[in-house]
């Protein structure tokens, strides 16, 4: 399934051109068989970090939605991909691409400078300071914003 039938399954929306499509094979040789894990347990499941043949360094997760069998799940699936790929702000990380299947995975931009669960709560890191974390609750409402305020539009 490439991109033209990701277009038909999103309907009468804009195609996504910066999106990839990864194979599950792809995506496992990246991962080096899901052995390093960035986050496990958290609300949307384990993040692997990823090394693509290309050179691509980037975060892979398991898309949410249970069984990609079940009714519904397929849109379920498409309407994420479409909101995702359409998210385009300094303040959010970009989808850089997804597989289909029976596996579906969610490849997103590695965070270099960690994560904020991280920043904020790594026992074995040197804490932010006041003034940095009162700019990071900042950016992250003006991310919130972009996505509460321009819902049905395209997010730029």
């Amino acid at each position: 399934m490439g991109m033209d039938c990701l277009h038909q399954r999103l309907g009468r929306t804009r195609a996504l051109p910066f999106v990839r499509r990864f194979k599950p094979s792809e995506i496992e040789a990246a991962t080096s068989g899901f052995s390093t894990a960035l986050e496990t347990g958290g609300p949307r499941g384990t993040a692997y970090r990823a090394r693509f043949a290309d050179g691509l360094v980037a975060t892979v997760r398991r898309a949410g939605g249970g069984d990609p069998d079940q009714a519904g799940q397929e849109g379920a699936f498409y309407r994420e991909l479409q909101l995702l790929g359409r998210l385009n702000h300094r303040h959010v990380v970009r989808l850089r691409g997804f597989s289909e299947g029976h596996n579906r995975f969610l490849v997103f931009d590695q965070m270099e400078n960690r994560s904020l669960k991280e920043c904020l709560h790594d026992p074995l890191r040197t804490p932010l300071n006041w003034r940095t974390r009162l700019q990071v609750a900042i950016d992250v409402a003006a991310a919130l914003g972009v996505c509460i305020i321009r819902p049905r539009r395209d997010i730029v």
